[in-house]
């Protein structure tokens, strides 16, 4: 899965630019950036993980969740990760494929 990056170069030319003046605008540009790389790439893993991955993972931050005491971001985590995995297939497995007719000759 790839994201349209063509414009990149020409919004970062202009961050840049506006951010040179501005140290706080940098560093908040720099976490925006930062969490667009993150998100894309969460994306990508879960899209390619198989299904029994995907569970492991998820019950190994359950527990590690609940040992931190971070029991409601992990339970957003896991399950975020599972609507995300049930409704974001594969590109080959989303694309419908036609239909093959096969011509047979009626019988009379």
């Amino acid at each position: 899965m790839r994201f349209d990056t063509q414009n990149s170069d020409a919004e970062t030319t202009t961050r840049t630019s506006s951010a040179n003046n501005n140290p706080v605008l940098e560093f908040v540009l720099n976490v925006a950036e930062t969490a667009n790389y993150v998100w894309e790439h969460y994306l990508e893993w879960i899209i390619d993980v198989s299904w029994g991955k995907a569970l492991l993972a998820g019950l190994l931050t359950l527990i590690l969740g609940g040992m931190l005491h971070l029991h409601s971001f992990a339970n957003l985590l896991v399950l975020g990760s599972l609507l995300l995995k049930c409704f974001i297939g594969k590109e080959s497995e989303t694309e419908v494929k036609p239909k093959e007719h096969i011509d047979r000759p009626e019988e009379s």
